[in-house]
């Protein structure tokens, strides 16, 4: 009596028509809910700590705010929204593509000119004096 493997369900919910859906544990999304913010206070708080020992401080919690104290709050932050990513592809199993995508499909070129586009038409009102007449 030989078995055959079936696949398991796919992580992408199919069903739907917008964009990729997942499927989810009703329990997962709490997890998430309650880990995130815990994560960015702990980080917040520990890079809090490092700067001030960092910096020589005498009170490494004191309310004022230096531009590394802020550099590390900011780089806590996203942190935070790396993990939150990773938990939500761990907890989801969302499938990982088998094979590279050429840089065409990607949208880019590769020498920066994708990059440089957007920014062209907005420059020259930046730069420009005078009233706002529009577009």
């Amino acid at each position: 009596m030989s078995r055959t493997a079936q696949p398991a369900p796919s992580a992408v919910d199919t069903s739907r028509p917008f964009g990729a859906h997942l499927r989810m544990s009703w329990w997962k999304p709490f997890v998430l809910f309650l880990a995130l913010p815990l994560v960015l206070v702990v980080l917040q708080v520990l890079a809090y700590q490092l700067v001030g020992v960092i910096e020589g401080s005498d009170d490494p919690l004191s309310p004022e705010l230096t531009p590394l104290k802020s550099l590390a709050v900011n780089l806590a932050t996203g942190a935070t929204g790396l993990v939150a990513v990773l938990l939500l592809v761990w907890m989801t199993r969302v499938p990982r593509p088998r094979r590279p995508r050429p840089a065409r499909s990607r949208g880019g070129r590769g020498d920066g000119r994708s990059v440089a586009a957007p920014t062209q038409g907005s420059t020259p009102r930046k730069v420009t004096s005078g009233p706002y007449i529009g577009p």
